[in-house]
């Protein structure tokens, strides 16, 4: 059975990869999506942040995120090196 490893410079691509990025960015709109929605009601002052009419765009960005991140996964990015894989 294979076990999944962490590549050799891990740290260098987390903070230069753009899937992550997108992922990130994904994540947290995602979040303000949420707190949006459960929040509404308990707090108005959301409504004069993020009106209800921005929900549908706000989803689309988040949708948008996702498909950059999978798209920007396949893409081969200037300036990060592929590692070697180790010998077993």
């Amino acid at each position: 059975m294979k076990t999944l490893k962490l590549i050799p410079n891990w740290r260098y691509v987390l903070t230069r990869a753009w899937s992550v990025r997108f992922a990130v960015l994904a994540a947290l709109l995602s979040s303000v999506d949420w707190l949006h929605g459960t929040l509404d009601a308990s707090l108005p002052i959301l409504q004069a942040v993020l009106p209800s009419e921005y929900e549908g765009t706000l989803r689309f960005l988040i949708t948008l995120c996702i498909v950059a991140s999978a798209v920007s996964r396949l893409l081969a990015q200037i300036g990060i090196t592929h590692a070697e894989p180790e010998k077993e």
